[in-house]
């Protein structure tokens, strides 16, 4: 039986033998932090460190692929950040989305062996002091742009990503490069210590695309490897999905809650539903039409923010991001909800029509009867 002491060094001996790298870690952490971000608002309060923040188009492509509106990048500085034998950058980027998102982004720099990965990306799941950082951060610069802000609050989830974007220091090219380390690779983006079965070493290398013969990313779930030397616009594709499972999360759960609420009113019925005005039902048609409305229109705006219709690598990396992240998932559970959402405020609203008749019937026959009354008096 191998005792740790043994595991200790075959892992030393693996790290040892695996080939040197140069690059970047990029830990991305996405929160939900308003209702919606005016940003040409926002960018005139930041004094400085701000960009506007396109796509920058490694390969041809049409000019109009890009994030619509452009995000908001803001730069600022923090203490680096212990994450395992390695330390964050000084620098921290903070992105603002319009429709209330923002992504803190910390980088590690990376020289050394790609085995040496396999412990930062240990100490990187779920790591609560990065994420406790970065929440602080992003809660520091709502302060900063609070007339920009509509309904501000930095809510409770966060969903983290990492980027590692390396270069191998020999100068291999990078399909050969990932193919050679497919079992090395396969285990830092799943975040495990221990080695990974062949048919989850195939599942996670499954993520593999390259556009040309000196590039290739692996896109998994909780990470991705990017051997590109001009990567940033797969990193924008990456970035901006990590934030829409973010927002789907989000705007699930809202409507999960509405949902609650609107079956909860459902049940409870009064007798001023048959006033002709104040009732109370037709201001619960009115709260599930816009509620339907709000939901809607953010579902729109976070998937309609991305424009790669012209990219067909990129909208293929995307989809596969999307794909590994579950989006598709979350699409289709709160389109359900919306649907639901539309169904009730149907329901309710037939039944105010209903009972709005009942009351003309009713009044219809009162003055019927009070006009055969009036008669007879007369009559007598």
């Amino acid at each position: 039986m191998e005792t740790p002491s043994q595991s200790a060094g075959a892992q030393s001996a693996s790290v040892s033998t695996s080939p040197a790298i140069l690059g970047t870690a990029r830990v991305v952490l996405a929160f939900d932090v308003a209702d919606a971000i005016d940003l040409d608002h926002a960018e005139r309060l930041v004094e400085s460190g701000r960009t506007r923040a396109g796509m920058g188009h490694s390969r041809r492509a049409p000019a109009y692929l890009a994030v619509d509106p452009p995000p908001l990048r803001v730069s600022r500085t923090d203490e680096p950040i212990e994450i395992g034998q390695m330390r964050t950058r000084e620098a921290v980027e903070l992105t603002l989305y319009d429709f209330g998102a923002i992504s803190v982004a910390y980088e590690i720099e990376l020289d050394c062996a790609l085995g040496e990965l396999r412990g930062l990306a240990d100490a990187l799941y779920d790591n609560e002091a990065l994420a406790g950082r970065a929440r602080a951060s992003a809660e520091r610069l709502l302060g900063e742009l609070g007339p920009a802000i509509e309904g501000a609050g930095v809510g409770e989830a966060v969903e983290d990503y990492v980027i590692y974007r390396v270069a191998p220091a020999d100068g291999a090219r990078a399909p050969a490069f990932v193919e050679a380390q497919r079992s090395e690779i396969a285990q830092i983006l799943r975040a495990e210590v221990e080695p990974l079965s062949p048919g989850e070493i195939g599942e996670v290398m499954d993520g593999t695309r390259s556009f040309g013969l000196n590039d290739a990313i692996v896109i998994d779930w909780n990470a991705a490897m990017v051997v590109d030397p001009k990567p940033e616009d797969t990193v924008v594709v990456l970035e901006f999905a990590n934030v829409e499972l973010l927002e789907m999360r989000h705007l699930d759960d809202k409507l999960d809650e509405n949902l609650d609420r609107a079956f909860g009113e459902l049940s409870r019925r009064s007798w001023r539903d048959w006033l002709p005005v104040g009732s109370p039902m037709r201001a619960q048609v009115e709260e599930l039409a816009q509620l339907r409305s709000d939901g809607a229109r953010m579902f729109e705006g976070v998937n309609n923010a991305l424009k790669l219709l012209g990219d067909q690598y990129l909208a293929r990396l995307y989809r596969l991001a999307a794909d590994r992240l579950g989006t598709d998932a979350w699409d289709a559970s709160i389109l359900r909800k919306l649907d639901a959402l539309e169904s009730l405020n149907e329901k309710l609203g037939q039944m105010h029509t209903h009972r709005r008749m009942e009351i003309l019937e009713w009044i219809i026959i009162v003055l019927i009867a009070l006009s055969m009354v009036q008669a007879v008096v007369m009559g007598k």
